[in-house]
């Protein structure tokens, strides 16, 4: 089940989701999105979230491929490049995220994308917080699909 990555374990309820998914869609500092599977399929979401332009600062997460079917084809890893590209077209210099220190395939995932382990000592018991810099050598992600 998905929702053991999740940090709150209240039932989600299809209100609560509409009333979730509107709070994010009304926040600039939040861009939200749909990951395809490219014939046109929705299998999943990742966002680039609590941007701060005055720190050039963003948090990676939601990510998310819903069903079984759609996992191992490389989405979240595509999907995952072009947030990151994102991230540089809106002058970010910095990536964060939080990460469930037993989800061993995320972490897999975050370090392949180039994000290092951080010793925030802020960062809650049971999670590991990562972060991606960006420098003039870090490449474009886009094409590197």
């Amino acid at each position: 089940m998905i929702s053991q990555w999740f940090n709150s374990t209240a039932p989600v309820t299809a209100d609560g989701h509409r009333a979730w998914l509107a709070r994010y869609l009304a926040d600039p500092n939040d861009y939200t999105f749909v990951i395809s599977t490219g014939e046109g399929e929705e299998a999943g979401m990742i966002a680039l979230y609590n941007i701060d332009r005055a720190r050039q600062t963003a948090e990676y997460g939601r990510l998310l491929i819903g069903e079984s079917r759609h996992r191992g084809k490389k989405l979240a890893l595509h999907a995952s490049r072009l947030l990151l590209d994102i991230g540089r077209y809106l002058g970010m210099e910095l990536i964060h995220l939080t990460v469930k220190s037993h989800n061993e395939a995320a972490i897999g995932l975050y370090e392949r994308l180039g994000f290092g382990r951080d010793q925030d000592p802020a960062t809650e018991p049971g999670n590991i917080r990562m972060v991606f810099r960006y420098d003039e050598s870090t490449p474009s992600a886009t094409f590197a699909c």
